[in-house]
């Protein structure tokens, strides 16, 4: 199953309102998503940019975006996001996978071009290398 982390800011009307009444939003997040055949997995209350950051486990995508879309409709929270998450052991994999192919070959920071040795494969140019292509006729 897949995890996505939503993040969003409660409204100066919601504010408002939790100051007012005390409220578990947690409790109603949770029934939220569960209703959109998602696990709330985390809820926590942030600082910054955002007020809430929560994880979510669902293979339904267009569930989380619909439980978003409800609770956008609310006027209560804005400025929501929603991130694909994943274990770092994936990206491991992922990175372990084109180490075994030999398929980024990293020379500095730039754009990726093709590897020389072989040719659907694909590594950072170096900045001279990028100069030497532009300066040739």
């Amino acid at each position: 199953m897949a995890h996505f982390v939503v993040t969003g800011k409660y409204t100066d009307t919601a504010l408002k309102g939790l100051i007012a009444k005390p409220d578990d939003r947690e409790a109603a997040a949770r029934a939220l998503f569960e209703a959109a055949g998602a696990k709330l997995l985390t809820y926590l209350v942030t600082t910054g940019e955002s007020d809430f950051l929560i994880v979510v486990q669902t293979d339904d995508l267009q569930g989380v975006l619909s439980a978003m879309l409800v609770a956008g409709s609310t006027g209560s929270i804005s400025n929501i996001k929603t991130a694909l998450a994943y274990h770092g052991r994936i990206r491991c994999g992922a990175e372990k996978r084109l180490c075994r192919r030999g398929a980024l070959q990293t020379a500095g920071q730039g754009s990726l071009t093709r590897h020389p040795s072989a040719s659907p494969v694909l590594r950072r140019s170096t900045r001279a290398e990028r100069m030497v292509r532009t300066a040739s006729p």
